[in-house]
């Protein structure tokens, strides 16, 4: 349903590690969704000055009350159709990675690691 949407021209966002995980790793229904409508990959992320970290599969962010939060985005890139499947998943982590390093730095946030099960 969402690749018809998609082609139809709404707008889709997912969180790349899926509803599951493991953490940090692309899923392979955001490059399936990609490759088979041509979307390109927009990489984004949040942080806030004054975090709580759930201790949850993922360590969710929620932040506390008065936070300064920001969102940060990256360089939109497509997905080239020869490009094999484990190379593009690590292009997509390193994106989402790479933004999310910045504006954890912009708020001066150390965020834990993911949660051991």
């Amino acid at each position: 349903e969402m690749i018809d949407l998609v082609r139809a021209g709404h707008r889709a966002a997912l969180t790349v590690d899926g509803p599951k995980g493991p953490p940090r790793k692309t899923q392979a229904g955001v490059l399936k969704l990609a490759r088979e409508t041509g979307a390109w990959i927009l990489p984004f992320t949040g942080a806030a000055s004054r975090p709580w970290f759930l201790r949850s599969w993922d360590r969710y962010l929620v932040p506390k009350p008065f936070s300064r939060c920001v969102v940060g985005y990256g360089e939109p890139f497509p997905i080239p159709p020869e490009m094999p499947d484990e190379e593009a998943l690590a292009k997509i982590d390193a994106a989402v990675d790479e933004i999310t390093m910045e504006v954890d730095r912009e708020m001066g946030v150390v965020p834990p690691p993911p949660w051991a099960r």
